[in-house]
């Protein structure tokens, strides 16, 4: 099981980027999760304590707390999750 986060303030680029993903893969067990906020992907990853997240796509023009400032709370914690960044 691969679990992947996409992190974007747009409902239409998480929806883009999940059929995109669908698409490639070639692995057929994913869960996809999806944040519409730096905070909320913090919340979402502080509350899932043992779910391996293999990576994460994250929006870096995000209202409230960049995308930046996000990686770098990530860093802290979910260092071992590739992270991917979209401006």
């Amino acid at each position: 099981m691969y679990n992947i986060v996409i992190c974007d303030d747009e409902k239409n680029s998480i929806e883009k980027l999940k059929k995109q993903i669908y698409q490639c893969r070639k692995i057929e067990d994913i869960e996809i999760y999806e944040c519409y906020s730096g905070k909320a992907l913090l919340k979402l990853l502080k509350s899932n304590i043992g779910v391996k997240i293999d990576a994460i796509f994250l929006d870096v023009q995000m209202p409230e707390m960049s995308g930046l400032d996000t990686a770098k709370e990530l860093k802290k914690s979910h260092n071992s999750s590739l992270l991917i960044l979209s401006p």
